[in-house]
């Protein structure tokens, strides 16, 4: 009796102890790196990015959950002469294998033109050297999960890539700069657009 109820006893504290391990595994922040597209001449630039309210540096790998984005924050800068009205960031989800991208989502800030640019973002015109948050809302990234999920996408990222991909210029809604590029107002391109020669 006694070495059964021994038994038992040792049977029961090694379940706890195999329980306790799964479970902080589960739980253990795996690395994350938040990376930066730069491009030339960019008239606004990321210059700070905050994960769950604390800072990160880009390209350098940070603990974190797989909730990580939700909530992401980004701080950009108008790095123009110009006052600058609206701005698109992407984040893009690198696929698991290959190259490319699985999906690409979107955060603004300011007003745009189109109707979905009217409900997303806000904000005042930024002027030269001004800096503004925008933020990645938690409800956004819930939704971009479900998609995620449909394409089997890890529920674990460990890495997305931001870029300044569009800005436009208060009071020249003619004009927008695009990954890298001026472009003017064109009903006959495909896009919409077409690059300025310099």
């Amino acid at each position: 009796m006694n070495i059964r109820l021994r038994l038992s006893i040792r049977f029961m504290a090694l379940a706890l102890v195999m329980l306790c391990t799964t479970a902080a595994l589960a739980t253990t922040p795996r690395k994350r790196t938040v990376s930066k597209l730069a491009r030339p001449n960019e008239p606004v630039a990321l210059i700070a990015v905050r994960v769950k309210g604390k800072p990160v540096v880009f390209e350098k790998a940070f603990a974190g959950q797989n909730n990580w984005l939700g909530g992401l924050t980004l701080v950009i800068k108008n790095t123009s002469t110009k006052p600058v009205d609206w701005v698109r960031v992407a984040l893009k989800f690198p696929k698991e294998k290959g190259s490319g991208y699985g999906l690409v989502d979107f955060v603004t800030y300011g007003i745009g033109r189109s109707d979905i640019e009217k409900f997303r973002g806000g904000g005042p015109p930024l002027k030269p050297g001004e800096t503004a948050e925008v933020n990645y809302p938690w409800e956004q990234y819930q939704s971009l999960r479900e998609i995620l999920d449909g394409m089997n996408y890890p529920q674990s990222i460990t890495l997305i890539e931001v870029s300044v991909e569009k800005v436009s210029f208060a009071g020249e809604h003619e004009v927008m700069w695009i990954e890298g590029q001026i472009c003017k107002e064109d009903y006959h391109s495909p896009t919409g657009w077409s690059p300025v020669k310099p």
